[in-house]
């Protein structure tokens, strides 16, 4: 039924796209009976469709739940800050590919769908009528999930076919996994493009595709490799992975001054724990599946309200730099807010649901200690990213108000940088400022990066100082109405509109986390090859 609803929704949005004035409120429809659909979904319910199976599975509902959610939440927020034809479409196929790929009991056929609701998600960030930024774009953005299922097919083939050498098989089939997961999961080097789409594409679009489609088709690869046996030299190789993508993505997440780019540094950090759930051995493959079906469809809710905040900053400020940003949490408080509930929902502290999930994916590889440790290490400069992001909006301030930004709806800074933002080492350069030459031309003159990176890091003790001492005020001031946190003028019906469904989006993952028990019981319960062997 839900695939059906899913499906339908998507030919009808794709029908409609040249009547915007009714493709609105049809897709709004449409994703709110996905979500009334997937409320009503019964639990270990199984239907045969042609010569395969298809099963409803608790995960599979608590997975569809929150997607539908957040999609209808996106939806809104894209129909007020910006619109954007595709996206209705993406998203509606994006739902029917999440179910059929967590629904159905074969692993390469899980990924061809989750594959196919990537492509769709790619076609979604393009933008008409095509520059060849955009183009160069959209080709990067469906050779990812091609490449990634070219690797995952094949391997979950190959060790029942290696013959003589059971192990050598699982390791080379292990392995590919693996490089299929870096490839969707944007896990440095590989999160370049993620940078560039961030960048570039319609901001409303970005959850699905660099959060919930990824992460179904990190599901299915966890599920697949829990099948198998141990290989120790593919493990400790996937360990050290999984380590130096943490570290590396923690520091390039405190070093940016970009809110999007927070966001697609602190994905690549998280997807970089589903690593730990490749190399986790055969006797430790029980735990680490549990927690990651735990920790998965919180990541996706999670980095989806991230996206909704970055919205939200943009309805708020000008654009998603920080410099632009000052003042932005004094007009918008429920944002503010939303950042702190987001900062919970997505790191949590120890005892809570995400924390631990991310622990014990950790310590399905090393030990339960060692995990404690590296996933609060791991927290730490994210959080403070975050947090110097909201300090920044509790300063006083007001950012200029230009032009329509083609992303958001709403603002564009500073008309004299370029509007293509330059990268180096995955590293964002916010624009290439213009200097006339002796002829009085204007030509390109790049910044020094080696200046920039010296001074980012000689100012990071400071602020890591500054962001310790003030830990204790951001939560009371961000609550506080914006006439009594600051001068400045009042939020817009948009602005309003856009934080509240920020802050419900935000509230997803929190809500999910504090139901421990429909979530942890969902994951210790079948999956759908479980589920479907148990027929008679």
């Amino acid at each position: 039924m839900f695939v059906a609803i899913a499906g339908a929704g998507a030919f009808v949005a794709v029908l409609l796209r040249p009547r915007p004035e009714l493709l609105r409120p049809a897709a709004s429809l449409a994703l709110g009976c996905c979500l009334l659909a997937a409320v009503l979904l019964p639990p270990e319910t199984s239907r045969q469709v042609g010569s395969g199976w298809l099963a409803g599975t608790p995960l599979l509902r608590i997975w569809l739940i929150l997607a539908s959610a957040s999609f209808l939440g996106l939806h809104l927020l894209a129909t007020a800050a910006g619109w954007q034809r595709n996206l209705p479409a993406a998203m509606l196929g994006g739902l029917a590919a999440i179910a059929l790929a967590i629904g159905v009991p074969d692993a390469a056929a899980g990924a061809t769908f989750a594959t196919a609701g990537g492509f769709l998600a790619a076609l979604s960030c393009l933008v008409l009528p095509l520059q060849v930024a955009g183009a160069r774009l959209g080709a990067d953005l469906l050779r990812i999930p091609a490449l990634a299922l070219l690797l995952l097919v094949p391997a979950t083939a190959l060790p029942a076919v290696v013959a003589g050498d059971v192990e050598l098989g699982i390791s080379i089939a292990i392995a590919a996994v693996a490089g299929a997961s870096i490839l969707r999961g944007s896990i440095p080097p590989l999160h370049r493009v993620a940078v560039t789409a961030a960048t570039t594409a319609p901001v409303a679009a970005l959850p699905l595709l660099l959060a919930w489609m990824p992460a179904a088709f990190l599901l299915v690869a966890v599920e697949w490799r829990s099948g198998l046996g141990s290989t120790a030299g593919v493990e400790l190789l996937l360990v050290g992975l999984g380590l130096a993508t943490i570290v590396y993505a923690a520091i390039g997440c405190f070093l940016q001054r970009d809110a999007a780019l927070l966001i697609v540094y602190s994905t690549a950090q998280d997807a970089g724990f589903v690593l730990f759930a490749l190399a986790a051995p055969a006797e430790a493959s029980g735990s680490s599946l549990e927690a990651a079906r735990i920790w998965l469809p919180l990541f996706a809710a999670a980095k989806a309200g991230g996206w909704a905040l970055v919205i939200g900053l943009l309805a708020a400020g000008s654009s998603s730099r920080m410099d632009d940003l000052q003042g932005w949490a004094r007009r918008a408080p429920l944002l503010a807010l939303a950042l702190l509930v987001l900062l919970i929902g997505n790191y949590g502290l120890p005892g809570l649901l995400p924390f631990e999930a991310r622990r014990d994916l950790v310590a399905a590889s090393m030990s339960d200690g060692v995990g404690l440790v590296v996933v609060g290490a791991a927290s730490i400069l994210p959080v403070l990213a975050f947090l110097r992001l909201l300090l920044i909006g509790l300063r006083a301030g007001e950012p200029p108000r230009p032009e329509a930004d083609a992303r958001s709806g709403t603002g564009k800074a500073n008309p004299e940088v370029e509007d293509d933002p330059v990268t180096r080492d995955g590293l964002r350069v916010e624009g290439t400022p213009k200097t006339p030459d002796a002829a009085g031309v204007e030509q390109d003159q790049p910044p020094g990066i080696g200046r920039t990176m010296r001074s980012r890091l000689a100012t990071a003790r400071a602020q890591a100082i500054g962001l310790a001492l003030s830990l204790p005020g951001p939560a009371a001031v961000a609550a506080l109405p914006a006439r009594l946190a600051g001068r400045g003028r009042s939020p817009s019906g948009q602005e309003r509109l856009t934080a509240v469904v920020a802050l419900l989006l935000a509230l997803l993952p929190f809500a999910v986390a504090l139901g421990v028990g429909d979530l942890g019981a969902a994951a210790a319960g079948p999956g759908a090859r479980e589920l479907i062997e148990r027929l008679p």
